[in-house]
């Protein structure tokens, strides 16, 4: 073929490419470079550049990211510490220094716009190294891809499976992955397979779940907890809700807490020395001593065998001195508070999204029911009629369980909390318990034949329903293909323990008689 057939590419991007194939490496690191290159987005609370001393906690991640022996990398987070943010201008850095096609994964479409259209964009626009070669509205850029002269970015939903997979690229960015499919974000790391050690993954998310997708990828690397010296011992220290946080036990005659004699003396403390480091009486001088007592921090790895390859950190809201001590603990009392109602929801967001702590379920287990419940559990309580087991069967054969007791008068009272393995621990449970095997009710959504055939073996009640409307089989042994009969209320269906609603552990609102015909008293 004559050269003269070849189509024509035009000069100027052909140029753009050759110098950035043969611009030699960026001798800066990636928080440098933001910090003379990078504008935040109009949402951030200081305008401008990049300021590396506002975050200082991410710095060694955006440098992590541009070492080439590291491929993967995992930030487990609390909300508002700016993990998002670095995932943000490393595909920034990337762009313009290193560039490849990349992907951006959100499991939310609309959340995934925002970021995209609010942040992102907008953070290119005002920066003048990216905004010369960001292509117009509608030509070349829009909420689902943006294309650069050398490489281009794809704004990608994982809810789809069919988006998991397809063709490869040189960087992969996750957000919120305890909100995608389980499994999700494994396979979506294999699309850069095919770049032989020059890809990278960049993963980020709030916890959720002990063993989930963003437990299971922070521990796959070092595992970076971020420590702080104390001024007046020199000790080293994680910022530790239980150990750092102290605050007065300021009441009102009627026992609720009061705030505004406790606000002001909500301190972090040394754990080992108790000295105070930063006191929340003054706004603007606790953000100052927070600030003060970050500039000793260091990251300290608690599995250090791990592979370079893969690089984990974690850091909890304390870390930010923007996120007010005030409002961490009015969120701490409020979810305790509710949790003694038996609403346990609000806790366990708390200890995800703040604490950046993934729930094992045992954090109120029988060994700790004494600071949610004002009673014994092991107690008898002499309204009692009915003791109820119920199990929300899950993957690897989890089996969260809950134990209510009953009153006669519809009146509930919480037993005991659970995770258990499989169904011999819930059966031993039972048995500990002295539930009645009758009342033991097993959800089979998910696990339909795996719960009728250990129903059958234990004499259980397998049940299943949908919106308003459930129902468990009879008394007798469960049939496989048994219709389950009975149709129950949903507000009872949810004292049951159905994990996967907001109420999970609602007190039940039945009256006693609504199931009184199918379990006897005891």
């Amino acid at each position: 073929m004559a050269l003269s057939a070849l189509p024509r590419v035009p000069m100027i991007w052909t140029e753009s490419i050759l110098r950035r194939l043969l611009k030699p490496a960026d001798p800066i690191d990636i928080p440098e470079w933001c910090s003379a290159n990078f504008e935040v987005d109009k949402s951030s609370p200081i305008q401008g550049k990049y300021d590396a001393t506002v975050g200082p906690w991410i710095n060694e991640v955006l440098r992590e990211f541009k070492r080439p022996e590291v491929e993967h990398i995992f930030v487990k987070a609390g909300l508002q510490t700016a993990k998002t943010q670095a995932g943000i201008m490393a595909l920034s850095w990337s762009i313009i220094e290193d560039p490849g096609p990349a992907l951006w994964y959100h499991n939310d479409a609309q959340q995934l716009k925002e970021v995209v259209a609010d942040r992102m964009f907008d953070s290119w626009e005002r920066s003048p190294i990216i905004a010369r070669i960001l292509p117009p509205k509608h030509a070349g850029r829009s909420v689902k891809s943006c294309r650069f002269p050398s490489s281009s970015v794809s704004f990608i939903s994982a809810e789809s499976k069919a988006n998991l997979t397809g063709r490869p690229a040189r960087y992969v960015f996750g957000d919120e992955i305890k909100d995608w499919p389980r499994g999700a974000w494994p396979t979506v790391k294999k699309r850069i397979s095919a770049w032989s050690g020059l890809g990278k993954t960049f993963g980020f998310s709030t916890p959720q779940d002990e063993g989930d997708d963003v437990d299971q990828s922070f521990l796959e690397g070092q595992q970076a907890h971020l420590h702080v010296t104390c001024p007046h011992c020199e000790r080293d220290q994680e910022l530790n809700w239980e150990k750092n946080i102290e605050w007065d036990k300021h009441k009102t005659a009627e026992g609720e807490w009061d705030f505004k004699l406790l606000e002001p003396t909500i301190r972090i403390e040394c754990a080992h020395c108790k000295a105070v480091l930063a006191r929340c009486a003054d706004a603007a001088e606790e953000m100052m001593q927070r600030y003060t007592l970050l500039r000793s921090f260091k990251w300290v790895a608690y599995n250090p065998a791990a592979p370079a390859s893969k690089r984990s950190y974690t850091w909890s809201s304390l870390v930010n001195p923007r996120v007010p001590l005030r409002i961490l603990v009015q969120e701490f009392l409020s979810a305790k508070a509710m949790a003694k109602l038996g609403y346990f929801q609000a806790l366990k967001d708390f200890h995800n999204q703040r604490l950046s702590k993934s729930w094992t379920g045992l954090e109120h287990d029988d060994a700790t029911l004494p600071n949610i419940v004002d009673y014994n559990t092991a107690d008898k309580w002499p309204e009692g009629a009915a003791k109820i087991i119920t199990v929300d069967y899950q993957n690897l054969g989890v089996a969260p369980t809950l134990c209510w007791q009953w009153s006669r008068k519809g009146e509930a009272r919480f037993i005991a909390f659970h995770m258990l393995d499989g169904f011999a621990a819930v059966a031993q449970l039972a048995q500990s318990l002295h539930v009645p095997r009758e009342n033991i009710f097993v959800d089979m959504r998910f696990h339909r034949e795996d719960v009728l055939t250990e129903c059958q073996r234990y004499g259980w009640r397998a049940m299943i329903g949908e919106g308003d409307k459930w129902s468990y089989t009879s008394r007798k042994a469960s049939q496989i293909g048994d219709t389950p009969k009975n149709p129950l209320g949903t507000g009872y269906y949810l004292s049951l323990g159905h994990l996967d609603d907001v109420d999970w552990l609602a007190p039940p609102a039945a009256p006693f008689e609504v199931i009184a015909s199918e379990i006897k008293a005891q």
